[in-house]
């Protein structure tokens, strides 16, 4: 299901309920709880690697049905349930779909590949309530500047008298309905895949496209199989590096977001650590246990942000998964 698909889907009748469900099932796809790599997907021959892969040509769609949640770290902001969390992928000779990520893969090697794709930048799902990262696409398009007009000012702090003992109590946090609407990017980039046996290195640079953020981005990751009997446990490691530009966009708060100065924040680029495992058995052809977990450790160029509360962004589902 397209995520443009989704959002008209997720317009249809006035029930806020159903509106709410819809866009949660085209969020949720968007979370990409099978992990895919490309050399897995084109690759189908080895046996024990069949759970995972997708037959080249061949549309595959996934849907997970359990329990779980995705963090917001953002003041004043939800968690985002998991109970559907569909999962869509196509790969050819050399293109690919992937969810949100549309990419040619320019070399495939056993012990090498490589990409280049374009991909839906998720730091916009933290300011859609019930949304979390890599999600729904808004109805704004990504070449647009901020169309929202700034909310009113926090009012303004009457001087105080010299002669009186009272305390001026300044706003520390803002929520994200308080400020102006972040728009959504699109991000170009390009990503190598080193292999070996069971594991994998790969790095990946991206670069807005869409003059929305104007940043970058770089991720290195390292992952790493385990099969034993029926299940499949795939650890993996990342450090992601974001730009300055890029935090700024979506947590610096300044004359745009109409609010009270003292609350003026300009981001700096960080460091985002994070460890996620997904553990899977197969139960018969169609059928896996599912259980996925993700910690993601937040730079203080995006939490010194008063719009940020949390210094952790964390993912946890347990569930079947069916395809299709």
């Amino acid at each position: 299901m397209s995520a443009v698909a989704c959002n008209k889907m997720a317009s249809f009748g006035t029930n806020k309920a159903l509106k709410r469900t819809w866009k949660q099932i085209c969020l949720l796809g968007c979370l990409c709880l099978p992990v895919h790599s490309y050399a897995e997907q084109a690759l189908c021959a080895d046996e024990k690697d069949s759970e995972v892969c997708t037959p080249v040509n061949e549309l595959q769609i996934t849907v997970a049905l359990g329990i779980g949640t995705t963090t917001n770290p953002l003041y004043q902001s939800e968690n985002t349930p998991l109970y559907i969390v569909p999962d869509v992928a196509w790969y050819g000779e050399n293109w690919y779909l992937d969810n949100t990520e549309i990419g040619y893969q320019w070399q495939n090697t056993d012990d090498f590949a490589m990409e280049t794709f374009v991909s839906i930048n998720g730091e916009r799902g933290n300011f859609s309530r019930g949304f979390a990262t890599n999600v729904f696409l808004p109805e704004a398009s990504p070449g647009d500047s901020l169309t929202s007009d700034p909310l009113p000012s926090l009012p303004e702090v009457p001087a105080l008298d010299e002669d009186s003992n009272e305390t001026v109590q300044f706003a520390t946090n803002i929520g994200v309905d308080d400020v102006a609407e972040r728009d959504w990017a699109i991000d170009a980039g390009v990503r190598f895949h080193w292999y070996k046996n069971d594991s994998e290195w790969s790095l990946s640079l991206l670069q807005d496209i869409s003059s929305v953020h104007k940043g970058q981005q770089a991720i290195v990751t390292y992952r790493h199989k385990y099969h034993l009997a029926d299940w499949m446990i795939s650890p993996a490691f990342s450090l992601a590096w974001k730009s300055a530009n890029l935090l700024d966009y979506y947590y610096g708060i300044d004359v745009r977001d109409g609010v009270s100065e003292n609350l003026f924040y300009d981001a700096k680029a960080g460091f985002f650590p994070s460890v996620r495992v997904s553990v899977r058995r197969r139960l018969n052809e169609n059928w896996q246990w599912l259980i996925f977990g993700k910690y993601t450790h937040l730079d203080k160029g995006m939490t010194d942000s008063p719009l940020v509360e949390e210094s952790e962004r964390m993912t946890f589902f347990t569930g079947v998964t069916y395809r299709f």
